[in-house]
């Protein structure tokens, strides 16, 4: 006189796509701290993705976006801003740094791209801005770095002094 019922979720897999990557969204960008806001800084949290220490040809720092994904070299990699190709021939990262507000998204593929993004064997980095309406819109921020929840350095005999306010808005 038992009675036992199994049931359970389906399965959350892509069946449309053979392609790998992470998506990051504009609230989760906004929401994690930023050195520069810049959203390039965020590729180094998916899976696969190393930060490149060599400094960009002809001199200056890292260029821009210049990461190894999967293993390939920083050149293997493509930088695209609403689906049209943004690489920097030089540093090998990307031309185009979007205001991190007017970001909808991006999303990092790894392997298995479909044949759109063909020319490149690292990684293809697609960033999609947000789209317009026919209301005014803005937002007005301000971001704090300070002293105040740093440690010291474990060497040093005082904490140095640091003090940053970022201020910016964006209007549409």
């Amino acid at each position: 006189s038992d009675l036992v019922e199994v049931s359970a979720a389906t399965a959350q897999v892509e069946t449309e796509s053979t392609q790998r990557g992470e998506l990051i969204a504009g609230t989760e960008m906004t929401s994690l701290p930023l050195n520069g806001r810049d959203y390039t800084e965020l590729m180094a949290l998916q899976p696969g993705v190393a930060v490149s220490s060599v400094a960009a040809p002809g001199g200056g720092g890292r260029g821009e976006g210049t990461v190894s994904i999967s293993g390939a070299r920083e050149s293997a990699n493509g930088f695209m801003v609403n689906g049209g190709n943004v690489q920097d021939p030089m540093s090998q990262g990307t031309n185009i740094v979007p205001n991190l507000d007017s970001i909808a998204e991006f999303r990092i593929l790894t392997n298995n791209f479909d044949a759109e993004y063909g020319h490149y064997s690292g990684g293809v980095v697609n960033v999609v801005t947000k789209s317009g309406s026919n209301k005014f819109h803005g937002d007005a921020f301000e971001f704090v770095r300070n002293t105040g929840l740093d440690a010291r350095n474990y060497f040093a005999t005082e904490r140095n002094d640091f003090r940053q306010n970022q201020f910016g808005g964006v209007f549409g």
